[in-house]
């Protein structure tokens, strides 16, 4: 749990990663093509969690394409998977022009793969049964609850507004005064949250946050701090199922 409850505070959007579409393609890949076994790249995850962050195709493939070109040690693609490519390239010898072609190679295949899938169906839009006049004046109220009590631009307030409207002053006030309570925090973060997720304004403090947030502290063994830290890390980790998603991904990487 020590070594789940680092990865997560220092990686905390993993919460929101694909198993199946990110997580477990990238370490078997990892695993193969590097030739590490389970407990070398377990090892290496725990050491530095941020190389499940990168992209394999514009990361780890190009880079180790460009290695076994060159004749590089194919693990120097995790030793400095955090690296830029300016770094990379100067400390392993590949030249950058070698680098580019080889992610440009790799690019081109994943976008060829992409567009040989079927769309996908865009999600309809919730219907709303407000009258017109009263989801405006509630949007109003809402709109200057933000500027005033979260100090948002206009611009932010309008980024918020634009993915749902929010509900009446007198039901979104106070669960940001519980959310702000609950975590310690300060307006800024508050209003960096909202920005980021805002599905806050308008999620269930009893059914949605409070639960998830005791689960994330129960599960992860987490303090206060180290809730803080990893809520403020990936806001939307709070409209994540956690009995379909967050439990069984934990589980897995544990596995």
């Amino acid at each position: 749990d020590a070594q789940l409850r680092k990865i997560v505070m220092t990686l905390p959007g993993l919460l929101g990663y694909s198993v199946e579409a990110n997580m477990a393609p990238k370490l078997a890949y990892l695993e193969r093509e590097i030739g590490l076994s389970r407990a070398e790249l377990r090892d290496w995850v725990v050491k530095n969690p941020s190389i499940l962050g990168f992209s394999l195709a514009n990361r780890y493939r190009p880079r180790l394409e460009a290695c076994r070109a060159a004749g590089v040690d194919a693990k120097r693609v995790l030793s400095y998977a955090t690296r830029a490519d300016e770094f990379f390239c100067e400390i392993t010898g590949i030249a950058p022009e070698a680098l580019v072609a080889a992610r440009e190679s790799v690019l081109s295949v994943t976008a060829a793969a992409s567009r040989a899938r079927p769309p996908v169906a865009a999600p309809r839009r919730r219907a709303f049964s407000t009258r017109a006049e009263t989801t405006a004046r509630n949007a109003v109220d809402v709109r200057d609850l933000l500027r005033t009590r979260l100090a948002l631009t206009e611009a932010e307030v309008d980024r918020v507004e634009r993915y749902q409207p929010a509900g009446a002053r007198a039901t979104v006030e106070p669960k940001l005064a519980w959310f702000q309570a609950h975590l310690k925090l300060d307006a800024a973060q508050l209003g960096k949250m909202v920005v980021k997720f805002p599905p806050l304004l308008y999620a269930s403090v009893e059914d949605n946050l409070m639960p998830t947030l005791d689960w994330l502290q129960t599960r992860l063994d987490l303090d206060a701090p180290q809730l803080k830290k990893v809520v403020l890390g990936h806001p939307p980790l709070l409209g994540i199922s956690v009995e379909d998603n967050i439990a069984p991904k934990l589980d897995w990487l544990q596995t």
